[in-house]
């Protein structure tokens, strides 16, 4: 959970820091241990840079190689939703994924053989640094500014959908064409109450009616959860109702499957039913069988697409709420919505 990644990240933290400072502690001691007229020798001169620059365009090399390979096409997978799978042309060129890390290899071998051990594990080390902060910083652009609202991100997890905000922005702006403010009536059930409590804080003439309406209302604007739709029909005659999305969340299957869980109750894992065996043994086993595809094309590309792309095969968790607009006022409504001129 994301509340809980404090607990990993805090201490994470400090030990990089440790890290960094020790690698550069340790370049500056390497780097006054040569006379100085031998600039050939010290840490620092040409060959760590070429090896750096080399296992940096290795990493990245292999990461444009990954996108293009595994970009692949989409097709209708089991659970009726829509899946990527590895092109011909992808399955064909998929050894390239090997090019860069024997590159790689081969210039730490060399440079270990020219400047020492030493010297190239504190280079490679240099390097891993570089590129997993490139990737941090990538990671950290597209929660913030791409994805920030959407739940393909665990960070996220659970979100308020930008249906809710999108639908204030419109209540909001029917309010002040009617009341000249935030007077507009407007009632909410419970099923909605978080988080219409909190964006519906401005308004004076809001009402809370429980669990369901009791009586027809007369507000201009109603939101009940979809649970309450059967209950609230008979009250809603004069009303048209949308259903938008109130929250989503990270589909909790992708990771839940993956092996058997038996700390956890059935159902809520690879474990289904009391009478599947949950054994040591068959832990192991599920873990292997929650490993195996990922030694197929298709599911190496999964998994980068998921990493790097956050690319989810799944649908995503969602509870809806239905927004009800008097038909007296639903053309007003609508001018706002669809952007329709006076």
């Amino acid at each position: 959970m994301p509340w809980l990644v404090t607990h990993i990240s805090l201490p994470a933290t400090l030990l990089a820091a440790i890290v960094l400072g020790g690698l550069i502690e340790r370049a500056s001691a390497v780097q006054t241990e040569a006379p100085e007229p031998n600039r050939s020798t010290r840490f620092g001169s040409w060959p760590e840079w070429g090896l750096g620059a080399v296992l940096v365009f290795a990493a990245a090399s292999w990461f444009g190689l990954a996108a293009r390979l595994s970009n692949g096409r989409f097709v209708q997978s089991v659970d009726g939703g829509v899946a990527r799978r590895v092109t011909s042309y992808g399955a064909d060129h998929w050894w390239w994924l090997a090019i860069p890390p024997l590159i790689a290899a081969f210039a730490i071998g060399f440079a270990t053989l020219v400047r020492g051990s030493r010297r190239t594990a504190l280079v490679s080390l240099s390097a891993i640094t570089v590129v997993m902060t490139l990737l941090q910083v990538h990671t950290a652009w597209q929660l913030s500014y791409i994805d920030p609202d959407i739940s393909t991100e665990m960070m996220i997890y659970t979100q308020t959908s930008p249906d809710v905000t999108r639908t204030m922005d419109q209540v909001t702006e029917l309010s002040e064409q009617l009341t000249g403010g935030q007077g507009l009536e407007i009632w909410y059930d419970a099923d909605v109450s978080w988080p219409m409590q909190w964006y519906l804080r401005d308004f004076s003439n809001k009402r809370f009616v429980g669990a369901s309406l009791s009586s027809a209302p007369t507000a201009p604007i109603v939101m009940v959860g979809t649970d309450s739709v059967g209950r609230d029909s008979q009250y809603l005659a004069g009303y048209t109702g949308t259903e938008l999305v109130l929250r989503w969340w990270f589909p909790e299957e992708l990771y839940r499957d993956f092996a058997i869980a038996p700390e956890i109750s059935p159902g809520r894992s690879a474990w289904r039913s009391e009478g599947q065996p949950h054994g040591p043994l068959d832990i192991a086993k599920s873990i292997w069988d929650g490993v195996d595809p990922e030694f197929s094309m298709d599911g190496q590309a999964r998994l980068f697409r998921l990493v790097t792309y956050r690319d989810i095969e799944r649908p995503l968790g969602r509870t809806d709420f239905i927004l009800y607009v008097r038909n007296d006022l639903l053309p007003e409504f609508n001018a706002i919505r669809y952007g329709a001129s006076d």
